[in-house]
């Protein structure tokens, strides 16, 4: 016998791997498996990990402690038909499956203890902004749960099922969101004249500095805008600019677009 928690995932993706990787170095007394029928997959993991892989759910959720479901929302339902009473009985269900209610799941695999998890893109360098619910958790499960989050970021608990959506039209699509706002900074830059490794250098560092400050909470992140726009000079102009062409109101109207597809796939 042993003592190791074992975890399987199943789906050995972006973020299925970011969460072997993850658990693997940061949490002690636990044995992790991965399943995926891409063997290609499999392999760039080993190649990065000595995680166990197989091509086999039923054989990866064998004995598993801990099951976390990481395949995309469209090849759900046979993928639950597939391991209906196959988890066993005591075993925690983690699901990050875009769109995908905990009912259903229940529903699905026959199964009690499922915790519903948005995380994030940047849980491939431990730094996921995950959220979660898990309203038939035993407070010990939901420490299993924290503690597996904390192995690729940050972890925000909530208590109502609905807020899931809000979360991942908010931080699980956002990066995305950050990403095409530095992309475009990148191409002002050159397009100014700037070579594109030093506009990208700038952006990069620019966007690090700003969030950290807002990390350390320092102030609000407008009473730090403001401090940066003098009146009459450059910054405000762009303020300005982006002011006359309802950034803000256009971020709004991103945001809920993302939130009512995600309601949608629901």
């Amino acid at each position: 016998m042993t003592n190791k928690m074992k975890i399987a995932i199943l789906g050995g993706g972006n973020m299925g791997g970011a969460f072997a990787k993850g658990i693997s170095k940061q949490l002690e007394k636990c044995e992790v498996i991965v399943s995926d029928k891409n063997s290609a997959k499999l392999t760039e993991l080993k190649k990065r990990t000595n995680i166990k892989t197989v091509m086999n759910n039923i054989e990866a959720v064998k004995g598993a402690d801990v099951v976390i479901l990481a395949v995309k929302p469209q090849d759900f339902e046979p993928f639950l038909a597939e391991l209906k009473g196959k988890i066993p009985a005591h075993a925690i269900v983690v699901s990050i499956a875009t769109g995908v209610k905990i009912k259903t799941i229940e529903k699905g695999l026959s199964h009690k203890f499922i915790a519903r998890v948005v995380p994030n893109l940047p849980a491939l360098i431990n730094e996921s902004m995950s959220v979660w619910i898990a309203p038939n958790f035993s407070p010990k499960q939901k420490e299993s749960v924290k503690n597996i989050l904390k192995a690729i970021g940050e972890e925000i608990e909530m208590k109502n099922e609905s807020d899931i959506n809000k979360v991942t039209a908010t931080s699980g699509s956002g990066p995305a969101y950050v990403w095409y706002f530095m992309e475009n900074m990148i191409k002002a830059g050159v397009k100014l004249g700037l070579k594109e490794e030093v506009a990208r250098k700038l952006t990069i560092q620019t966007f690090l500095g700003a969030s950290k400050m807002s990390a350390l909470n320092f102030e609000t992140e407008k009473e730090l805008r403001l401090r940066v726009t003098s009146k009459k000079g450059t910054t405000e102009r762009a303020i300005k600019t982006l002011e006359k062409g309802k950034f803000g109101k256009l971020i709004e109207k991103a945001i809920k677009n993302a939130y009512k597809r995600a309601k949608e796939l629901g």
